[in-house]
């Protein structure tokens, strides 16, 4: 409730973090790699604007695991841990149930659904992702990091 000649302000939109933000700040040279080091800097900046999942931990320890590199994965998610606190939500069986009946596009990898299982169950709408597989999910917002600067605002706030 507002009073006469107030203003409502708007609180700034929660986003899920994916996995590839991280991958691509710590990578080597790449067009994303800037922007996904931006986005971070302004989730430090902003606690609990951002959340994300164990199943993104997971798809990190993977992809390092993967490429033998699994020092450099570990510190990858202990970052994550240190940036986004409690704000880690787990992966839970009602998550993978969501799964077998939301109505999803069939190009939706596995572990992409899973990530809007956790948004679903959180109530969060944005996505920061450089896949552009979220483009096409009803409901869904796909925050591109190469495009920081025309959002950030609404996740970020001032």
């Amino acid at each position: 409730m507002t009073h006469a000649g107030e203003t409502l302000t708007r609180l700034p939109d929660r986003a899920f973090l994916d996995a590839n933000i991280s991958i691509f700040a710590a990578g080597v040279p790449h067009p994303l790699r800037e922007p996904c080091r931006r986005v971070l800097v302004e989730a430090a900046r902003r606690p609990g604007a951002v959340y994300s999942s164990a199943e993104v931990l997971q798809e990190i320890l993977h992809v390092y695991a993967r490429r033998g590199l699994p020092s450099r994965g570990a510190g990858i998610i202990y970052q994550l841990r240190d940036l986004l606190g409690d704000h880690v939500a787990p992966m839970t069986a009602e998550d993978v149930y969501w799964c077998l009946t939301a109505d999803l596009h069939s190009s939706l990898q596995t572990r992409d659904r899973i990530h809007l299982a956790v948004m679903a169950r959180l109530n969060i709408t944005n996505i920061i992702s450089a896949d552009r597989a979220f483009d096409g999910v009803s409901g869904i917002t796909r925050l591109d990091p190469a495009r920081l600067d025309e959002w950030s605002q609404t996740v970020f706030g001032s």
